[in-house]
């Protein structure tokens, strides 16, 4: 009796590296969605015809808000993936998927050299990051509870929101970084493309750590006894139809003020006032 109770309330060393490598990937995939928006004023200029600040600033927000178009498909197919195959196949995917969009942000060659093909290779890399984040979200979410004691999987769950944070506060430490230890026109040549390759090493770093876990003890199961589902997306639109209306009701104005929030005003306010982003950092 004791022992099946602090089996269902005590964190196993497998367990714990489990959860550690869903919410590590999940995090450091977060930092490479957040460094976009935190970095699109200075890299704007880059990828649209100079002379017009703000219109090369909303063509890359508009190429930010073209990837959560992508967050749908990414969670359908790497979720479905996950659900049928394991977790750890949809997990070691997305995190590649992200860090391989960034790599390929970075290494873009300016609107000056390609022309119309230097927005378009951004579209791409945004496009890769917003279904490889939207394959993360649910994946790494279950991988965690189902990773987790029986009687401790809320607590598991809820890192995977943490760890969102987390990302999302390591990328502005980042991008702050960057533009405090360089000059404008430093940060506009060449600072970025060390932003958004840094954060694609810690991804590449996080697979490979994900690459040495185990799969999750509840998906094991579910193969073992034959209960994998064969097509889960079909299963969520026909039997929990009313759910998925209510979580895009719920979550929607949530994520749109979110991201106005910490994306679009600091943005917003260094192209449209001249406020610099490196003066929060200073004393």
């Amino acid at each position: 009796m004791k022992e099946s109770i602090r089996d269902d309330t005590h964190f196993l060393p497998d367990q714990k590296k489990r959860i550690a490598a869903g919410a590590i990937g999940n995090s450091l995939e977060y930092v490479d969605w957040a460094l976009y928006g935190l970095l699109a004023p200075v890299f704007a200029s880059q990828f649209f015809p100079e002379g017009d600040p703000i219109a090369a600033l909303l063509g890359t927000l508009v190429i930010y808000a073209v990837g959560f178009v992508m967050r749908p498909l990414g969670g359908a197919m790497l979720g479905s993936l996950g659900d049928r195959i394991g977790r750890k196949v949809g997990l070691a995917i997305s995190v590649l998927i992200m860090s391989g969009g960034s790599v390929l942000i970075a290494v873009t060659p300016t609107y000056s050299i390609i022309g119309l093909a230097a927005p378009l290779i951004l579209l791409i890399g945004r496009l890769a990051q917003g279904f490889a984040a939207g394959g993360e979200y649910g994946t790494s979410m279950t991988y965690m509870v189902e990773s987790a004691p029986a009687k401790r999987r809320g607590l598991s769950g809820s890192f995977q929101q943490v760890s969102i944070s987390l990302g999302i506060l390591l990328a502005s430490v980042i991008a702050g970084i960057l533009t405090v230890a360089l000059d404008d026109q430093q940060m506009s040549s060449f600072g970025w493309r060390i932003g958004f390759l840094a954060v694609a090493a810690l991804g590449f770093a996080a697979y490979l750590y994900r690459r040495n876990v185990g799969e999750s003890e509840t998906f094991e199961e579910m193969r073992q006894e034959q209960e994998v589902i064969k097509a889960p997306v079909k299963m969520l639109f026909t039997e929990h139809f009313k759910s998925v209306l209510w979580v895009i009701f719920i979550a929607s104005p949530i994520s749109l003020l979110h991201y106005i929030w910490v994306t679009y005003l600091p943005s917003y306010a260094s192209t449209t006032y001249g406020y610099a982003l490196a003066s929060r950092f200073h004393d």
